[in-house]
């Protein structure tokens, strides 16, 4: 059996305390429920399977060219942010393997072709900006760029055909973006990205070549 209190001023000392701990319970119901975010109301975003951009390639920012290239997503890991609101948002990171071909011109000087494979990394925020990092290596042809010419057995100039060659290219680039969230569903984005190749031989030695890419990427998932 309960006992009751010794007296009636001792049972209503203890009613501040009681309604203290009520409230203070209640406070901090209220507080855990505005600090958790709510439920997710929109899932993660798909994997892209496949990402296909184009380019314009100036190497050494104003030989003009073109670049294409196709990513096969390797990983793809989206984090939703802790943010107090209905509409979740993610922040991706993908890895991918991929191809890629540039030509370009040196009027004057080369014509280059470049194709091979490339590695790279990317992570987007949730506001659709975004970094990424691309290595690549692969096989540059260069060509003369105009009438080319050697001399013969006899000491004599004369017109040759031959004047290309082929080379190895290592390629580092780095770069930023955005996607564009009110087209295609967020599946197009725009990238500004600078780099630089190693064309090998040189003269026997390297020649590093500068570039700039700025184009769109389409993500298929």
């Amino acid at each position: 059996m309960s006992s009751l209190p010794a007296s009636p001023l001792s049972f209503f000392a203890q009613v501040p305390v009681r309604s203290g701990c009520v409230l203070a319970a209640l406070l901090w119901s209220v507080s855990a429920a505005a600090l958790t975010p709510p439920a997710a109301t929109t899932p993660a975003p798909a994997a892209p399977r496949l990402t296909a951009e184009a380019s314009y390639y100036g190497e050494t920012l104003t030989h003009a060219g073109l670049s294409v290239a196709l990513d096969w997503t390797l990983r793809h890991r989206a984090v939703r942010m802790w943010e107090p609101r209905e509409q979740a948002r993610f922040k991706r990171t993908v890895w991918a393997l991929g191809a890629e071909l540039a030509a370009y011109r040196h009027r004057g000087n080369h014509l280059g072709v470049l194709a091979g494979g490339r590695v790279s990394a990317r992570r987007v925020l949730a506001s659709g900006w975004g970094g990424e990092v691309v290595l690549g290596a692969g096989y540059m042809h260069k060509r003369l760029d105009g009438v080319v010419y050697e001399v013969s057995e006899a000491g004599e100039l004369v017109q040759t055909r031959r004047k290309g060659r082929p080379k190895f290219a290592a390629t580092l680039a780095a770069g930023a973006g955005r996607r564009v969230e009110r087209w295609l569903d967020g599946a197009l984005s725009w990238h500004i990205r600078p780099g630089v190749f190693l064309e090998v031989p040189h003269n026997t030695v390297v020649l590093p070549h500068p570039f700039l890419q700025v184009g769109l990427r389409y993500e298929v998932r």
